[in-house]
């Protein structure tokens, strides 16, 4: 008897449409199945991390923290709502530009409120330099219990600077104005405060005051506007003005002035 041997079934992969091209006029719909089963696979998100993937940012630190979120995301820190979160780029791209936003229509009203201040107030103010000082000083919190400085330092700060500035004739009402809105308003605020520092020791001087720099720095780390509006008091004080919101200027006659500067010059010494 001859003995028929059938060859071995190999085993066979899983049609693809690349393998049924030939038919593809024949079984259309097999190509459409099989592209609708992967359809999840393909519209799984995945993101890179930086140095490895995950399906999505939140999941990129795996209990490792930041040093695990990279790539396309990022840390978010505490100027983000969400803080300590791994977030996409697209966040931090959106907080940029709405930080830029914010910071440039507060810049422009400051500029308005500057412009009316500088014609309505400054111009009306004479120079400490014409004064013999008295040397009159107040706390760091007195401002706190004046309403108009009170809401001057709030409100407009960079401008209240501005004036102490150009009044002792440290520095012009302009450059002192943008400078202190640009170390304040912006990451530049520890170097803000050296340069308030070393600007508050100089008016210390002109103003008969002996203050170290050391505790100017910490008045402005920690209470900027009220170093500010204690200075605004000495510097109106010694002008003998009451400047009131908004931009309404009273300054005493010269010879009242003089005589209550060398009063309290007696009384100093």
């Amino acid at each position: 008897a001859i003995r028929t041997q059938t060859p071995p079934v190999r085993p066979t992969l899983a049609p693809s449409c690349a393998s049924m091209i030939g038919g593809m006029a024949r079984r259309p719909l097999v190509c459409v199945a099989l592209a609708l089963a992967s359809a999840p696979q393909l519209a799984m998100a995945v993101v890179d991390c930086g140095g490895h993937f995950a399906a999505s940012c939140d999941l990129c630190p795996e209990d490792q923290g930041q040093s695990w979120c990279n790539g396309q995301c990022f840390w978010a820190t505490q100027e983000i709502d969400v803080a300590g979160s791994c977030l996409p780029k697209e966040y931090e791209r959106e907080g940029t530009i709405g930080y830029y936003i914010i910071l440039g229509f507060t810049g422009f009203l400051m500029l308005i409120y500057a412009c009316a201040y500088k014609s309505q107030v400054l111009r009306k103010l004479p120079d400490l330099s014409d004064y013999e000082v008295g040397g009159r000083e107040v706390g760091l919190f007195e401002c706190c219990k004046d309403k108009n400085t009170c809401c001057h330092i709030l409100f407009c700060m960079p401008v209240v600077a501005g004036k102490n500035y150009k009044a002792a004739d440290v520095m012009g009402f302009w450059p002192g104005c943008i400078l202190t809105w640009l170390t304040v308003h912006t990451p530049l605020y520890l170097v803000g405060v050296c340069i308030r520092a070393v600007l508050a020791l100089k008016m210390s001087m002109i103003l008969g005051h002996e203050r170290s720099f050391l505790k100017l720095c910490c008045f402005n780390t920690f209470c900027m506007p009220c170093d500010v509006g204690r200075e605004s008091l000495e510097v109106d004080g010694e002008l003998g003005a009451t400047i009131s919101c908004c931009c309404d200027v009273y300054v005493q006659p010269r010879v009242v002035t003089d005589a209550e500067n060398a009063k309290e010059r007696m009384c100093l010494g």
